[in-house]
């Protein structure tokens, strides 16, 4: 699954929104039952790799899935953001809050699980 971010806007290149994306996908794997193989988060999308045995879990679909990763996650980066605790080029009004320079935009966020 490939999903991108609201006008990609690079939200994850602040790693706090990556990180609660990442908490985000780990609380529905444990929740949803899905194996995560592998995942990569860009500043602007994410990829991901996942698997479940469709006969134990016939409800579950990719839609799901989706629906709740990125709902969850969504709601928390806003309420990040929003709190001013950080941002990025593009959001609000265009003006950048609460970022340092030095913890913007790297390359790729990793976890295994």
């Amino acid at each position: 699954m490939t999903a991108v971010t609201f006008r990609r806007t690079p939200f994850f290149g602040v790693p706090a929104c990556a990180s609660l994306f990442c908490e985000e996908l780990e609380a529905a794997r444990v929740n949803m039952g899905f194996h995560g193989i592998a995942f990569v988060v860009m500043p602007n999308h994410v990829h991901l790799l996942l698997w479940w045995d469709a006969d134990a879990l016939p409800h579950l679909t990719i839609s799901r899935i989706a629906w709740a990763v990125k709902g969850k996650s969504a709601r928390r980066i806003v309420d990040y953001l929003k709190a001013g605790v950080g941002g990025v080029d593009g959001v609000g009004d265009g003006n950048r809050v609460g970022v340092d320079e030095g913890s913007v935009y790297p390359t790729s966020q990793h976890r295994n699980f």
